[in-house]
């Protein structure tokens, strides 16, 4: 019986063991590598670098004349770009110099602005304010007087009636004094 792996016919333990010794080369390269770490995951695709723990690099031969202009044209680079850069900063810091001294005029007439507002404000509610009480004065005063009047006219009506009433008596009396000399 077959065990059906792809086109050839293997038959039981056969076929297992090639399988197995097929792999026993990947296994012993393995097994060997088990004291060292694994840099890389697949080996396979990545294998492991060479290495370099007995090659000596040998320095590479410098050029005068080119190390010579190299440094030259550094220093020259070096020069212009802290000029560029000093520039730069020097343009920023007037601009803002600029700003700054724009803003505190604008600070200014924006403070006078708000105080005149703020005046004309304060004069616009205090008449308000005053008309209101004016107002509310006036309609007290109104009242009281209204409540003045309303108390001499009571006082003058009983004072009228009291008087009535009193030359009633005056009256009466006159007429009993009388009466009573005639008899």
């Amino acid at each position: 019986m077959g065990t059906g792996r792809g086109k050839t016919q293997c038959y039981g333990f056969i076929c297992s063991w090639s399988y197995i010794m097929s792999k026993l080369p990947v296994f012993a390269k393995s097994l060997a590598d088990m004291g060292h770490k694994r840099v890389r995951k697949n080996p396979r695709i990545y294998p492991k670098a060479k290495g370099k723990f007995l090659k000596v690099r040998q320095p590479t031969p410098v050029d005068p004349v080119e190390d010579a202009l190299s440094k030259k044209w550094w220093v020259d680079y070096r020069l212009q770009y802290d000029a560029v850069r000093s520039l730069f900063q020097y343009e920023i810091y007037r601009h803002q110099m600029e700003a700054i001294s724009a803003s505190r005029i604008d600070h200014e007439t924006e403070r006078n602005r708000r105080h005149e507002l703020t005046e004309t404000w304060n004069k616009e509610t205090f008449l308000l304010a005053t008309d209101k009480f004016e107002r509310l004065l006036k309609a007290l005063v109104d009242k009281q007087t209204d409540r003045l009047t309303d108390f001499q006219n009571k006082q003058a009506k009983s004072s009228d009636k009291l008087k009535a009433d009193l030359d009633a008596v005056a009256v009466s009396l006159i007429v009993f004094v009388k009466y009573m000399c005639v008899y």
